[in-house]
Protein backbone atom coordinates (compact mmCIF):
# COMPACT_ATOMS: atom_id res chain seq x y z
CA UNK A 1 0.00 0.00 0.00
CA UNK A 2 1.25 3.44 -0.83
CA UNK A 3 2.18 5.66 2.10
CA UNK A 4 0.17 8.76 2.83
CA UNK A 5 1.89 11.75 1.26
CA UNK A 6 1.67 15.48 1.42
CA UNK A 7 2.55 17.85 -1.40
CA UNK A 8 4.72 20.77 -0.37
CA UNK A 9 4.92 23.68 -2.77
CA UNK A 10 7.77 26.13 -3.21
CA UNK A 11 7.05 28.72 -5.87
CA UNK A 12 9.11 31.83 -6.47
CA UNK A 13 7.33 33.06 -9.57
CA UNK A 14 8.74 35.48 -12.07
CA UNK A 15 6.82 38.71 -12.32
CA UNK A 16 5.02 38.45 -8.98
CA UNK A 17 5.76 40.07 -5.65
CA UNK A 18 6.16 37.88 -2.60
CA UNK A 19 4.28 38.42 0.67
CA UNK A 20 7.36 40.10 2.17
CA UNK A 21 8.08 41.66 -1.17
CA UNK A 22 9.55 45.05 -0.39
CA UNK A 23 13.16 44.70 -1.58
CA UNK A 24 15.82 45.71 0.87
CA UNK A 25 18.90 47.57 -0.24
CA UNK A 26 19.45 46.17 -3.71
CA UNK A 27 22.89 45.16 -4.92
CA UNK A 28 24.20 44.21 -8.30
CA UNK A 29 26.81 42.55 -10.46
CA UNK A 30 28.31 44.01 -13.65
CA UNK A 31 31.12 42.10 -15.32
CA UNK A 32 31.88 41.93 -19.02
CA UNK A 33 28.70 41.15 -20.96
CA UNK A 34 26.47 40.51 -17.93
CA UNK A 35 24.85 42.77 -15.39
CA UNK A 36 22.02 42.03 -12.96
CA UNK A 37 20.58 43.24 -9.68
CA UNK A 38 19.75 41.05 -6.69
CA UNK A 39 17.99 41.31 -3.36
CA UNK A 40 16.19 38.97 -0.96
CA UNK A 41 13.53 38.23 -3.58
CA UNK A 42 15.98 37.03 -6.24
CA UNK A 43 17.82 38.20 -9.36
CA UNK A 44 16.35 40.91 -11.59
CA UNK A 45 17.22 43.53 -14.24
CA UNK A 46 19.27 41.10 -16.33
CA UNK A 47 20.98 42.91 -19.21
CA UNK A 48 24.04 43.21 -21.40
CA UNK A 49 25.94 46.43 -20.52
CA UNK A 50 27.20 46.49 -24.11
CA UNK A 51 23.74 46.33 -25.66
CA UNK A 52 23.61 48.84 -28.53
CA UNK A 53 20.08 49.93 -27.56
CA UNK A 54 20.64 50.02 -23.77
CA UNK A 55 17.96 47.34 -23.36
CA UNK A 56 17.20 45.35 -20.22
CA UNK A 57 16.22 41.78 -21.10
CA UNK A 58 14.00 41.23 -18.07
CA UNK A 59 10.92 43.31 -17.28
CA UNK A 60 11.80 46.59 -15.64
CA UNK A 61 8.81 46.91 -13.31
CA UNK A 62 6.42 44.47 -11.67
CA UNK A 63 2.69 44.67 -11.25
CA UNK A 64 1.28 46.44 -8.23
CA UNK A 65 2.58 49.27 -6.10
CA UNK A 66 6.02 48.59 -4.65
CA UNK A 67 6.38 45.24 -6.39
CA UNK A 68 9.89 45.95 -7.63
CA UNK A 69 11.47 44.54 -10.77
CA UNK A 70 10.35 40.94 -11.47
CA UNK A 71 12.88 38.28 -10.54
CA UNK A 72 14.04 35.14 -12.28
CA UNK A 73 11.66 32.42 -11.14
CA UNK A 74 12.26 29.04 -9.51
CA UNK A 75 9.36 26.63 -8.97
CA UNK A 76 9.72 23.47 -6.87
CA UNK A 77 6.98 21.03 -5.90
CA UNK A 78 7.72 18.01 -3.74
CA UNK A 79 6.13 15.36 -1.55
CA UNK A 80 7.10 13.73 1.71
CA UNK A 81 5.64 10.70 3.47
CA UNK A 82 3.64 10.98 6.67
CA UNK A 83 2.83 14.70 6.74
CA UNK A 84 -0.75 15.69 7.45
CA UNK A 85 -1.18 19.04 5.74
CA UNK A 86 -0.06 21.15 2.82
CA UNK A 87 2.97 23.30 3.47
CA UNK A 88 3.95 26.27 1.32
CA UNK A 89 7.24 28.16 1.08
CA UNK A 90 7.10 31.49 -0.71
CA UNK A 91 10.56 33.05 -0.38
CA UNK A 92 14.08 32.24 -1.40
CA UNK A 93 16.68 31.23 1.14
CA UNK A 94 19.41 33.25 2.83
CA UNK A 95 21.22 35.58 0.43
CA UNK A 96 25.01 35.50 0.24
CA UNK A 97 26.83 37.72 -2.26
CA UNK A 98 29.95 36.18 -3.79
CA UNK A 99 33.21 37.44 -2.34
CA UNK A 100 34.57 38.22 -5.80
CA UNK A 101 31.53 40.38 -6.63
CA UNK A 102 30.52 38.16 -9.54
CA UNK A 103 27.50 36.32 -8.21
CA UNK A 104 25.01 35.52 -5.48
CA UNK A 105 23.74 32.40 -3.69
CA UNK A 106 20.40 31.68 -2.01
CA UNK A 107 20.48 28.81 0.51
CA UNK A 108 17.44 27.15 2.11
CA UNK A 109 18.65 24.77 4.81
CA UNK A 110 15.33 23.78 6.38
CA UNK A 111 14.50 20.06 6.26
CA UNK A 112 13.36 18.05 4.42
CA UNK A 113 14.36 19.71 1.11
CA UNK A 114 17.57 21.72 0.92
CA UNK A 115 17.84 24.24 -1.90
CA UNK A 116 21.08 25.93 -2.93
CA UNK A 117 20.62 28.34 -5.86
CA UNK A 118 23.65 30.12 -7.33
CA UNK A 119 24.14 32.75 -10.04
CA UNK A 120 27.76 33.27 -11.10
CA UNK A 121 29.30 35.08 -14.07
CA UNK A 122 32.79 35.38 -15.50
CA UNK A 123 31.69 38.17 -17.83
CA UNK A 124 31.23 35.84 -20.80
CA UNK A 125 28.75 33.34 -19.35
CA UNK A 126 26.19 33.45 -16.55
CA UNK A 127 25.62 30.09 -14.83
CA UNK A 128 22.40 29.45 -12.90
CA UNK A 129 22.87 26.36 -10.71
CA UNK A 130 20.21 24.67 -8.57
CA UNK A 131 21.24 22.02 -6.03
CA UNK A 132 18.57 20.00 -4.25
CA UNK A 133 19.12 17.70 -1.27
CA UNK A 134 17.02 15.61 1.11
CA UNK A 135 17.62 15.93 4.82
CA UNK A 136 16.24 13.57 7.42
CA UNK A 137 13.75 11.78 5.16
CA UNK A 138 13.11 10.86 1.55
CA UNK A 139 11.69 13.49 -0.78
CA UNK A 140 9.83 13.01 -4.06
CA UNK A 141 10.27 16.07 -6.28
CA UNK A 142 7.40 16.59 -8.73
CA UNK A 143 8.33 19.90 -10.38
CA UNK A 144 11.56 21.75 -11.03
CA UNK A 145 10.89 24.78 -13.22
CA UNK A 146 12.55 28.07 -14.06
CA UNK A 147 11.38 31.25 -15.77
CA UNK A 148 12.89 34.50 -16.98
CA UNK A 149 10.48 37.48 -16.85
CA UNK A 150 11.42 38.91 -20.22
CA UNK A 151 10.55 42.47 -21.27
CA UNK A 152 7.90 41.92 -23.93
CA UNK A 153 7.38 43.68 -27.25
CA UNK A 154 5.19 46.46 -25.94
CA UNK A 155 5.64 50.06 -24.93
CA UNK A 156 4.91 53.63 -25.80
CA UNK A 157 7.47 54.07 -28.57
CA UNK A 158 8.79 52.05 -31.53
CA UNK A 159 12.12 51.80 -29.73
CA UNK A 160 10.42 50.21 -26.70
CA UNK A 161 8.69 47.66 -28.93
CA UNK A 162 11.35 46.78 -31.51
CA UNK A 163 14.70 47.56 -29.86
CA UNK A 164 14.03 47.03 -26.15
CA UNK A 165 11.37 44.31 -26.35
CA UNK A 166 12.24 40.60 -26.62
CA UNK A 167 10.68 37.40 -27.96
CA UNK A 168 11.38 33.88 -26.71
CA UNK A 169 12.17 30.89 -28.94
CA UNK A 170 12.53 27.45 -27.41
CA UNK A 171 13.47 23.85 -28.14
CA UNK A 172 12.06 21.90 -25.19
CA UNK A 173 13.14 18.40 -26.16
CA UNK A 174 15.09 16.53 -23.50
CA UNK A 175 18.85 16.65 -23.01
CA UNK A 176 19.46 18.81 -26.10
CA UNK A 177 17.03 21.54 -25.03
CA UNK A 178 17.76 25.25 -25.24
CA UNK A 179 15.91 28.54 -25.53
CA UNK A 180 16.88 32.03 -26.62
CA UNK A 181 15.63 35.59 -26.78
CA UNK A 182 15.72 37.98 -29.73
CA UNK A 183 14.50 41.55 -29.89
CA UNK A 184 11.53 42.26 -32.17
CA UNK A 185 13.75 44.05 -34.72
CA UNK A 186 15.97 40.97 -35.04
CA UNK A 187 19.09 42.94 -34.15
CA UNK A 188 21.70 41.17 -31.97
CA UNK A 189 22.89 40.39 -29.40
CA UNK A 190 20.69 37.37 -28.56
CA UNK A 191 20.60 35.62 -25.18
CA UNK A 192 21.02 31.85 -25.46
CA UNK A 193 20.21 29.56 -22.50
CA UNK A 194 21.61 26.02 -22.71
CA UNK A 195 21.41 23.01 -20.41
CA UNK A 196 24.52 21.94 -18.54
CA UNK A 197 25.39 18.21 -18.49
CA UNK A 198 22.86 16.22 -16.48
CA UNK A 199 20.06 18.75 -17.05
CA UNK A 200 17.21 18.44 -19.55
CA UNK A 201 13.88 20.07 -20.26
CA UNK A 202 10.65 18.11 -20.71
CA UNK A 203 7.76 20.58 -20.50
CA UNK A 204 6.83 24.24 -20.84
CA UNK A 205 3.85 26.19 -19.55
CA UNK A 206 3.65 29.91 -20.20
CA UNK A 207 7.01 31.47 -19.38
CA UNK A 208 8.14 28.43 -17.39
CA UNK A 209 10.24 25.52 -18.60
CA UNK A 210 10.56 22.37 -16.50
CA UNK A 211 13.30 19.87 -15.74
CA UNK A 212 10.65 17.77 -13.96
CA UNK A 213 6.92 18.34 -14.48
CA UNK A 214 5.05 15.48 -12.82
CA UNK A 215 2.68 17.81 -10.96
CA UNK A 216 2.42 20.78 -13.36
CA UNK A 217 2.13 18.62 -16.46
CA UNK A 218 -0.19 16.12 -14.86
CA UNK A 219 -2.68 18.84 -14.00
CA UNK A 220 -2.90 20.08 -17.60
CA UNK A 221 -5.74 18.32 -19.41
CA UNK A 222 -5.62 20.31 -22.64
CA UNK A 223 -3.64 19.32 -25.68
CA UNK A 224 -1.43 16.30 -26.33
CA UNK A 225 1.96 16.98 -24.74
CA UNK A 226 4.28 14.34 -26.16
CA UNK A 227 7.10 13.99 -23.65
CA UNK A 228 6.86 12.16 -20.31
CA UNK A 229 6.18 14.16 -17.14
CA UNK A 230 8.83 12.91 -14.74
CA UNK A 231 9.57 13.25 -11.03
CA UNK A 232 12.66 12.70 -8.91
CA UNK A 233 13.15 10.55 -5.78
CA UNK A 234 15.80 11.73 -3.32
CA UNK A 235 16.85 9.42 -0.52
CA UNK A 236 17.94 10.98 2.80
CA UNK A 237 21.33 12.58 2.29
CA UNK A 238 21.13 12.45 -1.51
CA UNK A 239 21.68 15.53 -3.67
CA UNK A 240 21.17 16.45 -7.33
CA UNK A 241 22.37 19.45 -9.31
CA UNK A 242 20.80 21.14 -12.35
CA UNK A 243 22.44 23.91 -14.32
CA UNK A 244 21.69 26.45 -17.02
CA UNK A 245 24.21 28.57 -18.90
CA UNK A 246 23.43 31.97 -20.44
CA UNK A 247 25.52 33.51 -23.21
CA UNK A 248 25.11 36.45 -25.57
CA UNK A 249 25.48 35.70 -29.28
CA UNK A 250 26.15 38.21 -32.05
CA UNK A 251 24.50 36.08 -34.77
CA UNK A 252 22.51 32.91 -35.42
CA UNK A 253 25.68 31.22 -36.65
CA UNK A 254 27.36 32.04 -33.35
CA UNK A 255 24.40 30.57 -31.46
CA UNK A 256 24.72 27.37 -33.49
CA UNK A 257 28.42 27.20 -32.60
CA UNK A 258 27.57 27.70 -28.92
CA UNK A 259 25.16 24.76 -29.08
CA UNK A 260 27.89 22.64 -30.63
CA UNK A 261 30.49 23.74 -28.06
CA UNK A 262 28.05 22.84 -25.24
CA UNK A 263 27.74 19.28 -26.55
CA UNK A 264 24.17 19.86 -27.72
CA UNK A 265 22.74 19.68 -31.25
CA UNK A 266 22.85 22.18 -34.09
CA UNK A 267 19.88 20.73 -36.01
CA UNK A 268 18.94 21.67 -39.57
CA UNK A 269 15.84 20.26 -41.27
CA UNK A 270 14.57 20.57 -44.84
CA UNK A 271 11.90 21.22 -45.94
CA UNK A 272 10.78 21.47 -42.29
CA UNK A 273 9.32 19.48 -39.41
CA UNK A 274 5.83 19.41 -40.95
CA UNK A 275 6.20 16.94 -43.79
CA UNK A 276 3.66 15.61 -46.33
CA UNK A 277 3.45 11.83 -46.23
CA UNK A 278 4.54 11.49 -49.87
CA UNK A 279 7.73 13.50 -49.35
CA UNK A 280 11.03 12.84 -47.56
CA UNK A 281 12.62 15.16 -45.04
CA UNK A 282 16.35 15.44 -44.50
CA UNK A 283 17.98 16.57 -41.25
CA UNK A 284 21.52 17.00 -40.00
CA UNK A 285 22.95 16.82 -36.50
CA UNK A 286 26.09 18.91 -36.04
CA UNK A 287 27.27 17.82 -32.62
CA UNK A 288 30.10 16.61 -30.40
CA UNK A 289 27.65 14.25 -28.67
CA UNK A 290 28.19 10.50 -29.07
CA UNK A 291 25.05 9.42 -30.94
CA UNK A 292 24.09 5.80 -30.31
CA UNK A 293 20.82 5.67 -32.27
CA UNK A 294 18.02 7.62 -33.94
CA UNK A 295 14.74 5.70 -33.53
CA UNK A 296 11.16 6.25 -34.67
CA UNK A 297 8.05 6.37 -32.52
CA UNK A 298 6.23 4.25 -35.14
CA UNK A 299 8.94 2.05 -36.71
CA UNK A 300 6.58 0.17 -39.03
CA UNK A 301 5.37 3.45 -40.54
CA UNK A 302 8.70 5.30 -40.66
CA UNK A 303 11.77 4.93 -42.84
CA UNK A 304 15.04 6.42 -41.53
CA UNK A 305 18.08 6.32 -43.80
CA UNK A 306 21.60 7.44 -42.99
CA UNK A 307 23.00 9.69 -45.70
CA UNK A 308 26.58 10.65 -46.45
CA UNK A 309 28.00 13.23 -44.03
CA UNK A 310 30.00 16.28 -45.08
CA UNK A 311 32.35 15.99 -42.09
CA UNK A 312 33.08 13.83 -39.07
CA UNK A 313 31.07 15.86 -36.55
CA UNK A 314 27.88 16.04 -38.67
CA UNK A 315 25.38 13.22 -39.20
CA UNK A 316 22.81 13.41 -42.00
CA UNK A 317 19.57 11.43 -42.17
CA UNK A 318 16.55 11.10 -44.45
CA UNK A 319 13.14 10.27 -42.98
CA UNK A 320 9.69 9.55 -44.40
CA UNK A 321 6.53 9.19 -42.30
CA UNK A 322 3.58 7.12 -43.51
CA UNK A 323 1.52 7.62 -40.35
CA UNK A 324 -0.35 10.94 -40.33
CA UNK A 325 -0.09 13.28 -37.36
CA UNK A 326 2.55 13.56 -34.66
CA UNK A 327 5.72 11.52 -35.15
CA UNK A 328 8.61 11.66 -32.69
CA UNK A 329 12.20 10.67 -33.39
CA UNK A 330 14.41 9.93 -30.38
CA UNK A 331 18.14 10.60 -30.48
CA UNK A 332 19.88 8.41 -27.90
CA UNK A 333 23.32 9.75 -27.09
CA UNK A 334 26.07 9.99 -24.47
CA UNK A 335 25.27 6.74 -22.66
CA UNK A 336 21.50 6.96 -22.52
CA UNK A 337 20.63 10.66 -22.67
CA UNK A 338 17.73 11.41 -24.99
CA UNK A 339 16.85 14.34 -27.24
CA UNK A 340 13.61 14.43 -29.22
CA UNK A 341 12.68 15.70 -32.68
CA UNK A 342 8.92 16.16 -33.01
CA UNK A 343 7.66 16.01 -36.60
CA UNK A 344 4.13 16.20 -37.98
CA UNK A 345 3.08 14.25 -41.05
CA UNK A 346 0.29 15.57 -43.29
CA UNK A 347 -1.56 14.43 -46.36
CA UNK A 348 0.08 15.32 -49.71
CA UNK A 349 0.27 19.03 -50.53
CA UNK A 350 -2.22 18.86 -53.42
CA UNK A 351 -4.76 17.24 -51.10
CA UNK A 352 -4.20 19.89 -48.41
CA UNK A 353 -4.54 22.77 -50.87
CA UNK A 354 -7.78 21.39 -52.29
CA UNK A 355 -9.25 20.67 -48.84
CA UNK A 356 -8.31 24.12 -47.56
CA UNK A 357 -9.94 25.79 -50.54
CA UNK A 358 -13.14 23.81 -50.14
CA UNK A 359 -13.30 24.65 -46.44
CA UNK A 360 -12.90 28.38 -47.14
CA UNK A 361 -15.81 28.34 -49.58
CA UNK A 362 -18.12 25.98 -47.70
CA UNK A 363 -17.50 27.03 -44.09
CA UNK A 364 -15.86 30.45 -43.86
CA UNK A 365 -17.40 32.78 -46.43
CA UNK A 366 -20.04 35.19 -45.11
CA UNK A 367 -23.18 35.35 -47.24
CA UNK A 368 -25.37 38.00 -45.61
CA UNK A 369 -26.39 41.00 -47.73
CA UNK A 370 -27.36 42.99 -44.62
CA UNK A 371 -23.70 43.18 -43.45
CA UNK A 372 -21.00 45.41 -44.88
CA UNK A 373 -18.58 42.50 -44.62
CA UNK A 374 -20.77 40.35 -46.87
CA UNK A 375 -18.54 38.04 -48.94
CA UNK A 376 -15.46 38.08 -46.70
CA UNK A 377 -13.78 34.81 -45.75
CA UNK A 378 -14.12 35.03 -41.98
CA UNK A 379 -11.89 33.68 -39.23
CA UNK A 380 -12.84 30.16 -38.16
CA UNK A 381 -12.93 29.32 -34.43
CA UNK A 382 -11.93 25.64 -34.28
CA UNK A 383 -12.82 25.27 -30.59
CA UNK A 384 -16.35 26.64 -31.00
CA UNK A 385 -16.64 25.30 -34.57
CA UNK A 386 -18.01 28.54 -35.96
CA UNK A 387 -16.87 31.64 -37.81
CA UNK A 388 -16.16 34.85 -35.93
CA UNK A 389 -17.52 38.17 -37.19
CA UNK A 390 -17.87 41.71 -35.91
CA UNK A 391 -21.27 40.67 -34.51
CA UNK A 392 -19.68 37.73 -32.65
CA UNK A 393 -15.97 38.57 -32.21
CA UNK A 394 -15.04 36.42 -29.19
CA UNK A 395 -11.40 37.44 -28.45
CA UNK A 396 -11.15 39.84 -31.41
CA UNK A 397 -11.91 43.03 -29.50
CA UNK A 398 -10.64 46.61 -29.60
CA UNK A 399 -7.71 46.91 -32.04
CA UNK A 400 -7.83 43.17 -32.79
CA UNK A 401 -11.20 43.58 -34.52
CA UNK A 402 -9.26 44.50 -37.67
CA UNK A 403 -8.18 40.86 -37.99
CA UNK A 404 -11.76 39.81 -38.76
CA UNK A 405 -11.87 41.60 -42.14
CA UNK A 406 -8.44 43.19 -42.69
CA UNK A 407 -4.71 42.61 -42.55
CA UNK A 408 -3.21 39.16 -43.09
CA UNK A 409 -5.93 37.11 -41.31
CA UNK A 410 -8.78 38.86 -43.10
CA UNK A 411 -7.38 39.48 -46.58
CA UNK A 412 -4.99 36.60 -47.32
CA UNK A 413 -7.60 33.92 -47.98
CA UNK A 414 -8.97 35.22 -51.29
CA UNK A 415 -5.53 35.47 -52.99
CA UNK A 416 -4.76 31.92 -51.83
CA UNK A 417 -8.05 30.68 -53.26
CA UNK A 418 -7.45 32.52 -56.53
CA UNK A 419 -3.95 31.12 -56.96
CA UNK A 420 -5.21 27.60 -56.25
CA UNK A 421 -7.80 27.93 -59.00
CA UNK A 422 -5.14 28.84 -61.55
CA UNK A 423 -3.78 25.29 -61.23
CA UNK A 424 -6.80 23.36 -59.91
CA UNK A 425 -9.92 25.18 -61.21
CA UNK A 426 -13.25 24.54 -59.51
CA UNK A 427 -16.46 26.20 -60.69
CA UNK A 428 -17.94 26.65 -57.20
CA UNK A 429 -14.74 28.23 -55.86
CA UNK A 430 -14.49 30.62 -58.82
CA UNK A 431 -18.08 31.71 -58.22
CA UNK A 432 -17.20 32.25 -54.55
CA UNK A 433 -14.32 34.54 -55.53
CA UNK A 434 -16.56 36.53 -57.84
CA UNK A 435 -19.05 36.95 -54.98
CA UNK A 436 -16.18 38.18 -52.74
CA UNK A 437 -15.02 40.75 -55.31
CA UNK A 438 -18.51 42.01 -56.11
CA UNK A 439 -19.81 42.30 -52.55
CA UNK A 440 -16.83 42.72 -50.21
CA UNK A 441 -14.24 44.44 -52.38
CA UNK A 442 -16.54 46.69 -54.43
CA UNK A 443 -19.87 46.42 -52.61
Amino acid sequence: MRARIVLLVLTVAAGTSLPTAQPAAGRGVSTGSFAFAFDERGVSQLRNPRDPFDATLTARTGRGAGAGAPVLGLTLNYKTAGAAAWTSLSTRGTLQAAADGRGVTYATNAAPLLVNETYATDGTTLDWTIELGARGQAVHVGDVGISIPVQGTNGATPADIFERGFLKHQFVSGAGSFFFYTRASGAPPFLLVTMKPGTKLEYQAGAQVFVHSEKAGGEETRGTWRQPHTGLDLKPGATVTYGFRMQWAASYDEMRQMLYDAGLFDVRVVPGMTVPSDLTARFSLHTKARVQAVTAEFPADTTITTASSPRADTRVYSVQFRRLGENMLTITHDDGRKTFLEFFSTEPMETLIKKRSAFLVNRQQIRDASKWWNGVYAIYDMKARKVRTIDDPDIFLDRMVYALTCDDPGLSKAPFLASKNVTFPDRKEIESLEYYIKNFVWG
